[in-house]
Order: structure tokens, then sequence, then C-alpha cells
């Protein structure tokens, strides 16, 4: 009974404690409840008591003598009747979620004390068109102007380090200039936005993934020169004409521009060692990748669903790619280029292979052997003429080849027969002339026996 007894006194002690008036208050002013903590006022909920259909509101720069320092979360959540809020320079915080759903808001100016707009503070304020944000603020969190779908402009003030994720999500910002103080930029903060140009400054360190997703109007971004990787899903569904990869970047991410249908060519630097997954998939008129270096890793699907023509140009070395054909996309150099495959689509070396006929009856017509002549060049492959040149000449007969050119990435085909005139070992040089640089002509040699019939 007596440790009964004192266990009750000392719950009776703290429960005076908690709600000694030192500690916290709770009470009305006006349409605001409140709380005071160290003689600063909180407001904790606004209630709408003025009946019409809309209502500009004033928070008081104090309380009973005591300064209004904070508005606390979710006090004005789904507040449709406000249209604007004047908030005292006094405050220096305002929660998360703190106008949430407000979306009959179109202004409000926040004061210079306040140092981070919270997670979802805006988020949802649909007629949201005006915002000052003033120099004192040093981060935008989470989701803060998510979903405001009026919300075409807004100035970052100088001094704001971080912006966070969704940020700015689905709002409709056509224009944002990033402060050179920001060195964090959130996953998706701007994606599904009408931005339609963006500068990031060179003192970003951090860029989240999807950061510019499904901005259909974005037509060009620039880089921080210094920046060594692409995120994933940076431009997924975006609206680039034109991609500017930094000779810095080492690494691009999965899906990085997947979606990107207006863009035609892409250049991928010499730095680029890795190619993530699906990183320009469903890019519609991608039609050339030029590769300035070494082979890098690529991912699944990097170009899937490109132009029907895509091709791979290697423009700087070639160690590590194989032609005609690298990751099963189709490949060549800068300039006209020609390559041969025999019937099975194997690859053959300029001057180092030997078609065989084998033995033959004098007089008579071997099956003819095909050769498929192919332009895994960038440009037209001009000057193309085939002849058989040296040694028994006469007895290896020429198909005519229809074609003298042959545009990038198309092909003809070439066919011999083997008639011995003779008896014994023929052989001869197919030449296949072109406007090939460094393969001119490219050689092929004949070889084949002929037998005379014994009576």
């Amino acid at each position: 009974m007596i440790i009964n007894k004192f266990f009750t006194m000392a719950s009776a002690v703290i429960s005076i404690i908690c709600l000694s008036p030192q500690h916290l208050l709770a009470g009305s002013f006006g349409p605001f409840d409140y709380t005071v903590h160290e003689n600063a006022v909180t407001i904790d909920y606004y209630r709408d008591v003025s009946g019409g259909p809309a209502v500009a509101i004033v928070i008081p720069a104090s309380i009973e003598g005591k300064p209004v320092t904070a508005i606390g979360s979710n006090a004005f959540n789904s507040c449709g009747k406000v249209t604007s809020l004047s908030i005292p320079s006094s405050v220096t915080s305002i929660g998360n979620s703190a106008f949430i759903f407000c979306d009959g808001l179109t202004t409000i100016n926040i004061p210079e004390g306040v140092k981070t707009i919270e997670d979802y503070s805006f988020n949802g304020c649909k007629k949201l068109t005006k915002i000052d944000l003033t120099a004192g603020l040093t981060r935008i969190a989470k989701n803060a102007f998510s979903s405001c779908s009026s919300l075409e402009h807004i100035v970052i003030p100088e001094g704001v380090t971080e912006i966070s994720a969704e940020a700015f999500s689905s709002s409709a910002l056509k224009k944002a200039i990033i402060p050179s103080s920001v060195k964090t930029l959130g996953d998706y903060a701007f994606s599904n936005t009408d931005i339609r140009s963006i500068v990031i400054p060179d003192t970003v360190e951090v860029m989240g993934k999807g950061l510019f997703s499904a901005c259909p109007n974005l037509k060009q971004v620039d880089f921080p020169a210094h920046f060594k990787s692409i995120p994933e899903r940076m431009f997924f569904n975006s609206g680039l004409t034109r991609i500017t990869i930094p000779p810095t970047v080492t690494q691009i991410g999965n899906g990085a521009f997947a979606g990107c249908r207006k863009v035609a060519t892409v250049t991928i630097p010499a730095t680029v060692k890795t190619i993530g997954n699906n990183s320009f998939e469903s890019c519609g008129n991608l039609e050339s990748a030029l590769f300035m270096g070494k082979a890098p890793e690529m991912g699944k699907l990097v170009f899937n669903n490109t132009a029907p023509d895509f091709r791979i140009i290697i423009a700087g070395e070639t160690n590590g790619y194989t032609v005609p054909r690298w990751y099963g996309y189709r490949t060549g150099l800068p300039n006209a280029e020609i390559a041969i495959q025999n019937i099975d689509g194997q690859s053959l070396t300029n001057g180092a292979e030997t078609s065989r006929y084998g033995d033959l009856i004098v007089g008579q017509s071997s099956s003819p052997k095909r050769f498929l002549i192919l332009n895994v060049g960038a440009r037209i492959l001009t000057g193309l003429h085939v002849r058989t040149s040296g040694g028994e000449s006469s007895d290896f007969i020429i198909k005519p080849v229809s074609k003298s050119s042959l545009a990038p990435g198309k092909t003809a085909v070439v066919e011999i027969s083997f008639v011995p005139k003779k008896k014994g070992k023929r052989i001869s040089q197919l030449r296949i002339s072109s406007s090939d640089a460094d393969e001119n002509p490219f050689e092929i040699k004949l070889s084949g026996r002929g037998l005379e019939l014994l009576k």
C-alpha cells in the first residue's frame, strides 16, 4: 500500500510538471489555436471562422506580448478558402505540411528568418503563383512545392545549399535559376515540370536520380564541368533535342536518357567507362552514337528501340569494338569503310583470306561463292568495282555488281564461279575497289584445281 501510494504521488508530480505554465500553454487568438513554449508562440491550427468564400490571412507578430516564431506542422492543412498569407518577420520556423493542400492560396511571403522550407510545406497548393523566398533560406526540403500546378516562376536565393527530393515536382515551373551556393539537388527535384532550360552551376556536388524526368519541354541542360556521373533516369522521357555529355563523365546511369525522342545523335566522350541498362532506350529518332574512346562496359538494351538505321560510329580508339556489330548494334567508322563477309556472316580480313573451290573437271562450272560487301562507315562508299587479277583470272567468273556506291549501312553481293580451263592448280585474286581510305582494294585469294576427264 505504501509503495502504491508513492507511485501515485510521483505520477501526480510529473503531470503537474508537464503542464506547468512556464513550459507549455495552449490558447486561442481569433481564428488561431496556439501554444507557448519558452515565451515564444507557435501557431498550431487555423480555424476558418470567416463564413465567406475567400479570405486573406495576416498572422499576428505577437500574441499576449509574446512573439510568434513558428507555424506548426499541418497548421493550415486543406484551408481552401485562404487566398493569401502574410507571415510576420518574427517567424523563423514553418513546420512540415504547414500549408499542404491550400488549393485557394495564390501568394505568400517567407520571412528572412526562415532557414528551411520543410517537407510538403506547400504541396498541392494548386493556385499558388507567387512566393517570395528570402536571403536567409538555406534548404528547400522534399516535396516543398510539389503539385503546385500554377507555380511557373520562382527565384531561389543565394544561400540555398540544398534542393531536396521532388521539391518542385509536378509544378508548372518554366524557369529556375539555381544559385552558385547549391551543392545538392535531390531525386526528381524538377521532374514532371514545364521547365525549358536550366544551367547547373559548378558548385553542385550531388545530383539525384530522375532530376529532370518527364520534362517534355526541356530542350537543353548545361552540366557542371567537373561532373563524373549522370544519375539514373535523369532525363527519362524529357524533351531534350541535344545531349552534351561533359568530357569528365565516367558513368552514364540506367535509363539516364531513355525516352528522349527528339535527340538525333549523341557523342560519348572517351572518359566514359560504363553505360547502364536502357540508357538511351526508346530514343526513337536517335540515328547515331559517336564513341570517342575505348569500348566502355555496356548494360542491357542500351540503344533498344532507337531509329531503324541506328548505328554506333567508332570515332576514337577501336579497342574493344567489333565490326559490323557490337552488342547487337551496327557499328562503323567515321568515314566510308568497307567490310566483307562470307555467306555465313563471318568477317574477312583484307589480304589474309583464301576462297577455295576444290577440284573441278576442266570446263565445268562450280556453284557460285557469295560475298557480302558492307559500308560500315558514316559516309557514302563510292567507286565500287569488282574484278579478278593475276594468275588464271579468266577461270574465275564474276557476276557484275549492280551498285557503284553504297550508303552507310547498305550492302551489295558479289558472286564468283570457278570454271577451270586447264588441269592443275588455278589461282587468282578478287579485288574490290572503293573509296575506303586504307582498304582499297580489298583482296581475297581464289584457289581451285582443274581435272581432266580420263578417256
